[in-house]
């Protein structure tokens, strides 16, 4: 059965999923998570990938790994696996292999599940999310090719979205669009020309990539922390991630006081509580509206297009927001949200792209030849009683060259000689080992008939002996 696997990398999180032939795709989940935070933690040979190799980096445990893209530009960084020193870049890979054997163990129920036999023909797809640089990606895709990954494909999300908002209809088929993706709170441009799905121009605004209201919600909450906390030393640029997430929540309620628990980087829950109109009341002196204003003319002016013949979609959760939209309106008359719908629309273009290729890359060796599918065992039918279905056992798989040589030569062995033992001894030996030994079954002895013969010579009986009388 044909399939694939799917899986998304920004700089903060990793989100996986997968398509059978025929069949709708669906999130791949190990132990019902499917989207994670990009951390990892590794001790002797556990691994873990998510919130939890998140929480332990943020508490300075020297085995959790957090921050990957910044990690791997110096190759000093290494991590201990099983006794031996590896450069973290491999962490990534080894992360994503975690969800490849379990694809194929769990969902395939292939009957060889190792991941080793597969990578030539493993259909694996790759989706960078817009702040990862080119770099950045061609450095994660030689992992894989160096691996072995021969049907491996860089998917172009940004060209499926395009063509969820001209099948609904959203702009104008040949229309100019200027697409604004909120990551992180950083904010990245990318300008399209005539409907064509390749970038004409782009650009990148630092702070100012969600709604205003919830950063400075998040800067709120952090001063309320550690006013309240006062023992706690925290680092304002590593807590403001977290806080934006439960500042996005809660931005949207019309109560006038903001209040709840939020969990920091190092685990701990805390409570806070913060007035709304103190967020109105710093939103006044806000100035991140004007850098993008100035951004976006740099960019219309650049390529000679004017605001009106342009359409300004808003990509995300962090910026698609009804006071981001209204800003942006009082400057360009065309802006647009991007909802939840349209991106589910781009998720079936994508994995349809995929399922017409054959499951075959476009830039692999074997896009001109026939992939065989990968072998698949059909599932077992359901039993009155749950049963676990048994694997078959493993192959032994060959020796590497590498374990064949640079090995030290043993020594033979070295076999003891008997002992010589003195005449003596040999002699009270021979004597015990006669003892022990049993008798030899002996010959009946032949009773001789007085008158018989031996060796041919007849035998005379004795003479009678003669009485005596008392004369003699």
């Amino acid at each position: 059965m044909k399939s694939c696997v799917l899986v998304r990398i920004s700089k903060r999180k990793i989100s996986f999923w997968y398509q059978m032939e025929g069949i709708q795709y669906t999130s791949l989940e190990i132990k019902g998570e499917s989207e994670m935070p990009l951390a990892f933690y590794i001790n002797g040979n556990e691994f873990i990938m998510g919130e939890y190799a998140r929480d332990r980096a943020a508490s300075g445990d020297q085995n959790a790994f957090s921050n990957y893209f910044e990690l791997i530009k110096d190759p000093i960084n290494v991590f201990d696996f099983i006794g031996e020193k590896r450069p973290v870049k491999q962490l990534l890979y080894f992360g994503i292999e975690r969800y490849l054997t379990h694809f194929l163990r769990e969902v395939l129920f292939s009957p060889e599940w190792s991941i080793e036999s597969h990578r030539p023909v493993f259909p694996l797809r790759i989706w960078f999310d817009t702040d990862i640089l080119d770099n950045e990606r061609v450095l994660v895709t030689s992992l894989f090719l160096e691996a072995g990954y021969k049907n491996l494909e860089v998917i172009n999300f940004r060209a499926c979205l395009l063509a969820a908002i001209a099948n609904r209809k959203l702009c104008d088929a040949r229309n100019n669009i200027l697409l604004l993706t909120g990551i992180d709170n950083d904010l990245y441009l990318h300008l399209f020309l005539d409907g064509k799905h390749s970038v004409i121009s782009q650009s990148f605004i630092a702070g100012v990539g969600s709604d205003p209201r919830t950063k400075l919600l998040a800067e709120l909450m952090f001063e309320y922390i550690t006013s309240d906390n006062p023992y706690v030393f925290l680092y304002k640029e590593k807590e403001i991630p977290f806080l934006l997430k439960e500042a996005i929540k809660v931005i949207t309620d019309s109560h006038p006081i903001k209040m709840g628990n939020v969990t920091l980087s190092n685990g701990l829950q805390c409570e806070y509580s913060v007035l709304l109109s103190s967020v109105n009341d710093r939103l006044q002196y806000y100035t991140g509206h004007q850098k993008i204003y100035a951004e976006i003319d740099s960019l219309l002016v650049k390529n000679s297009i004017p605001s009106i013949s342009v359409t300004i979609f808003l990509n995300g959760e962090d910026i698609n927001t009804d006071y981001f939209i209204e800003r942006l309106r009082q400057k360009y008359p065309n802006v647009k949200g991007i909802s939840e719908k349209v991106h589910l629309d781009a998720m079936k273009i994508l994995f349809n792209e995929i399922e017409s290729s054959g499951y075959k890359s476009a830039n692999s060796p074997q896009n001109n030849k026939e992939i065989p599918p990968l072998q698949v065992k059909s599932p077992i039918p359901p039993l009155s009683a749950p049963v676990k279905p048994s694997l078959p056992a493993k192959p032994p798989q060959p020796l590497a060259v590498s374990s064949l040589v640079n090995k030290p030569t043993l020594p033979p062995l070295k076999i003891p000689l008997p002992q010589q033992k003195s005449a003596v001894e040999k002699k009270t030996q021979v004597v015990k080992e006669q003892k022990k030994a049993p008798l030899p079954p002996q010959p009946k002895k032949e009773v001789l008939d007085k008158t018989s013969t031996k060796k041919g010579i007849k035998i005379p009986p004795p003479p009678i002996p003669e009485k005596k009388t008392k004369s003699k």
